[in-house]
């Protein structure tokens, strides 16, 4: 996530993609082995401001096109940004992006999961900041519960059979 516009913030985008693209080609590795690269921005300011140009929604993808023809092309390495102040949701959020956009923008804020939020994928986010505050004991009784969990769901699906 990144909180505040610096100077040559695309550019240093633009450069830790490319290298995340670049360092997958070891020695002995051939091209047919690289993995597409996503590079996914988070950010708590407006990237490409609203004015009189064309508008860029609050989430946005970016990738390589052909200028004269408008085709895409060359998918291996994309953008993805999610700009929060465009975000218009409100505190009841209904599409999923405007969901994940709340999210980022208040998780630091929240005292309980507001039911916009009761999302699975969401939940399972909110849940990784709260279980690493987790002391030694605390982490090893969650573990014990999930291991409780698994078990019951195992012996109702073999009562079932």
């Amino acid at each position: 996530m990144q909180v505040l516009n610096v100077e040559a913030f695309e550019k240093r985008l633009v450069y830790n993609v490319a290298k995340a693209y670049a360092v997958q080609l070891g020695v002995g590795f051939a091209y047919p082995e690289l993995d597409d690269v996503v590079g996914i921005s988070i950010c708590d300011f407006e990237l490409w401001p609203r004015g009189d140009g064309p508008h860029v929604p609050m989430l946005s993808r970016w990738r390589m096109q052909e200028q004269h023809s408008g085709v895409t092309g060359l998918p291996h390495i994309q953008f993805v940004f999610l700009e929060l102040p465009k975000c218009a949701g409100g505190s009841d959020p209904l599409p999923l992006v405007d969901k994940w956009a709340y999210f980022f923008r208040e998780a630091g804020n929240l005292l309980a999961i507001p039911d916009a939020l009761r999302h699975p994928p969401v939940l399972d986010a909110l849940e990784g900041p709260r279980t690493a505050r987790f002391s030694r004991e605390e982490w090893d009784a969650y573990i014990a519960a999930g291991m409780a969990i698994q078990n019951e769901r195992g012996a109702l699906s073999l009562a079932r059979t």
